[in-house]
């Protein structure tokens, strides 16, 4: 029985890789391939109470569709910190509409205190993150050539407390857009707790 379930696993994964589409799932699914690709990438179910919100600047074409708590995944980055797949989908089709896959140290850390504690120190890490958003970059521009708007280049962001610093990239692909970004305050910056994020997001029309 373990043969057969490899078996398909592998006949499976060679249909994904001929697409080219696994780590960063570049064109849609439906909900029933979401378990057989976090498979694949060891990816772990998030099970928890927490209520995620989806807001129309992040999907535009929200109100388009019945969305109902996202399918969650946790994965392991060895070369940089574990992260978290959210798989939103529609409840007409069950198709995914849009998928986040976000590095960000407090979708793991809940308590505020620990947090920040745990963030203390983060900006001494600006390199690691620069370099995540790199990798994930050259992935995507491998697969979708130059992005439509934003470049590799570094900016400073006026906000109420400092600035911080911000890349981004925007790809569109008949009805799929790809949204890279990566958010990071410094040490200078004067709010109660920084934000340091990198984050890929896909969705579809």
């Amino acid at each position: 029985m373990k043969q057969l379930q490899n078996l398909i696993l592998i006949i499976l994964f060679s249909s994904f890789s001929s697409n080219d589409s696994i780590k960063y799932q570049l064109e849609k699914i439906p909900i029933d391939k979401i378990e057989v690709i976090e498979r694949l990438y060891g990816g772990e179910k998030h099970e928890d109470n927490v209520k995620v919100t989806l807001s129309k600047s992040h999907y535009p074409y929200l109100s388009n569709y019945e969305i109902p708590q996202p399918i969650r995944y946790n994965r392991v980055d060895n070369s940089f910190m574990p992260y978290q797949i959210n798989y939103f989908y529609s409840n007409a089709d069950n198709s995914v509409k849009l998928i986040d896959y976000t590095w960000d140290k407090s979708i793991f850390i809940t308590n505020i205190f620990e947090l920040q504690k745990e963030l203390k120190f983060e900006h001494k890490y600006f390199e690691k993150y620069n370099e995540k958003y790199d990798d994930v970059y050259q992935e995507v521009k491998n697969k979708l050539g130059e992005p439509k708007t934003g470049e590799p280049k570094l900016e400073r962001i006026k906000a109420r407390d400092g600035e911080y610093l911000q890349r981004k990239a925007i790809w569109e692909k008949d009805s799929m857009t790809v949204n890279l970004d990566m958010i990071f305050t410094p040490e200078d910056w004067k709010g109660f707790m920084g934000t340091y994020r990198v984050r890929l997001t896909i969705y579809w029309k």
